[in-house]
């Protein structure tokens, strides 16, 4: 009896992951070298990255620099550098500028609490913002941005949100969203098949807890908001997948043989790596809606 409650335990733990076919891709030295020696050129009229932090658990001063950004919407250039944010901008746009423009980088900081309320509050104030900067690149630039959201944990519920926000008239979608470690819930899961949207990468790891620990069926959830033609079933834990869908790309994590921590995807060992493992990802089939593994190896 007790191993079968050990057992039911570890389950819950590692969190809904499909039991599917899954394509590996393997990131190596040879990988790494090759994406390396590839032109290190910058757009004429760079994509906006926005990088999104999650929930704040801690009060402790390192936890916030490594895991928060100050309050606000600011050019990461502006942020002092003790803060991972802008050393994690710093990496990307070495390792790819084409991509991840450190001029045309931008963090957004708000409250980090745990609440559908804050989240929902937080995407408002951050699509004012983006409404704002997309004004004043058509200004400066005479034409929109393409812009692209990278965030960690809750910041990709936050995002998500902008879904049930974002007005049609202003003709404002995102090129790409990559959700790192986000928990899977059922305020906003459905969100990510909007067209606002135009592109998912959603990576996550077995070995995280973080991402799925947020006990969601102990709160109240706009049931409004949900489609009505699908039924949802409440669950106690949040979710580690979407369900599958041409356009979101599912990036089961591992390194070196074991799967990441929920704090890893905010280190430079991971970080690092992303450019090379969206520039394998973008060269699967499109069509291609498996989950898939990322194995690499350093």
């Amino acid at each position: 009896m007790r191993q079968l409650i050990c057992v039911l335990f570890s389950l819950l733990l590692v969190g809904c992951v499909p039991f599917m076919e899954r394509q590996r891709i393997i990131i190596d030295s040879k990988k790494i070298e090759d994406f390396n020696a590839l032109p290190k050129t910058t757009e004429n009229f760079p994509t906006v990255t926005i990088w999104i932090h999650g929930t704040c658990l801690l009060s402790d001063k390192l936890f916030n620099k490594l895991c928060l950004t100050p309050k606000g919407f600011v050019p990461v250039s502006e942020i002092k550098d003790k803060f991972q944010v802008h050393k994690a901008a710093k990496f990307l746009s070495k390792q790819d500028p084409q991509r991840f423009n450190f001029e045309h980088f931008y963090a957004f900081g708000w409250s980090g609490k745990l609440s559908f309320a804050e989240r929902k509050k937080a995407a408002q104030d951050l699509y004012s913002h983006i409404r704002e900067l997309t004004k004043n690149y058509k200004k400066k630039y005479r034409r929109k941005p393409k812009i692209r959201l990278i965030t960690h944990s809750h910041g990709g519920n936050v995002a998500l949100n902008l879904a049930h926000i974002c007005n049609p008239r202003d003709r404002i979608k995102l090129e790409e969203l990559i959700l790192l470690g986000c928990p899977i819930q059922h305020e906003t899961v459905h969100k990510a098949k909007h067209p606002f949207f135009k592109k998912i990468y959603s990576f996550f790891s077995t070995l995280d807890t973080l991402q799925i620990i947020d006990p969601q069926g102990l709160q109240n959830w706009n049931t409004t908001e949900l489609p009505k033609n699908i039924h949802y079933k409440r669950c106690l834990l949040s979710g580690r997948c979407f369900p599958l869908d041409p356009k979101i790309k599912q990036i089961q994590m591992k390194m070196n043989g074991r799967g990441i921590l929920h704090v890893e995807f905010l280190l430079t060992r991971f970080l690092s790596l992303l450019p090379v493992l969206l520039h394998e990802i973008d060269k699967l089939h499109p069509n291609d809606v498996r989950i898939k593994l990322a194995h690499v190896k350093k």
